[in-house]
């Protein structure tokens, strides 16, 4: 069975930053109701702050809707006190919101009462501290997602060394992304990133591949094999590798 995902993607300094940022903008489709969005995202602080005014950019064209609308990406949610609640956390432990936090109706505008929730993006500065946030360290099955930027000060080699041990240390392990273009951050992640059955380098995060198990995880998610369950796979960790070049995230998923 394939039980829970806290998806994570890494952004680089030389990442192709509006690529990235429409693939993080997937964490909002189904207002993150689906197991294999992306739940938190690792950017490097070179291109932090370029990467959070994209994704919030991409938020706010995430739009409510009916069903029959193929471009409607946002679903109404229950429970939604939940949302408040891990929101209002973030914030009195540091975060900072960048969009979104409210209820929304139909038609976008802000309401007490809406079934909707805004797509919502908060800033976690602190790799250290990032750990201690629920809404990092949990699926929390809303629209909301943490971007954590790190301590600028710290050398490139060492913050690849942080980050790779962030993705490992997940409790959960469905699936990662990376966003670089420099080999050795790829390398390095296809080489020692093992929690998770799937990564994806510079492609969609929730894009379905040919031949590749889609729900097989490790830890909380379960067991690492999906749908590719077959007897001769059990004698090995099985993690499908996905590297893509100029691909467009969205055109992934729905097509050009």
């Amino acid at each position: 069975l394939e039980l829970a995902g806290n998806d994570g993607i890494v952004v680089w300094e030389d990442a192709d930053i509006p690529k990235a940022a429409e693939a993080i903008s997937e964490a909002f489709y189904g207002s993150g109701q689906i197991c294999m969005v992306p739940n938190y995202v690792l950017a490097h602080p070179a291109i932090a702050d370029r990467l959070i005014a994209e994704v919030a950019e991409r938020a706010a064209e995430v739009r409510p809707g009916y069903p029959e609308d193929e471009e409607v990406l946002l679903s109404p949610v229950r429970r939604s006190e939940r949302f408040f609640t891990l929101l209002q956390g973030a914030l009195d432990q540091g975060a900072e919101l960048v969009t979104g936090g409210h209820r929304t109706e139909l038609d976008g505008t802000e309401s007490e009462t809406g079934v909707f929730l805004q797509p919502t993006v908060v800033r976690v500065d602190g790799l250290v501290a990032a750990r201690d946030f629920d809404i990092v360290r949990h699926e929390t099955f809303f629209p909301l997602l943490p971007i954590v930027v790190p301590d600028g000060t710290t050398d490139d080699a060492e913050l690849l060394e942080a980050f790779v041990g962030f993705v490992n240390a997940n409790e959960y392990g469905l699936r990662n992304s990376v966003w670089a273009t420099s080999p050795t951050v790829i390398d390095t992640f296809v080489q020692r990133v093992v929690n998770g059955g799937l990564l994806k380098v510079n492609d969609s995060h929730i894009g379905f591949l040919p031949y590749l198990p889609s729900h097989g995880g490790t830890g909380l998610t379960g067991g690492v094999f999906g749908e590719a369950n077959y007897p001769m796979l059990k004698t090995s960790h099985v993690q499908g590798v996905s590297i893509a070049r100029g691909i467009s995230p969205r055109d992934a998923v729905f097509g050009s």
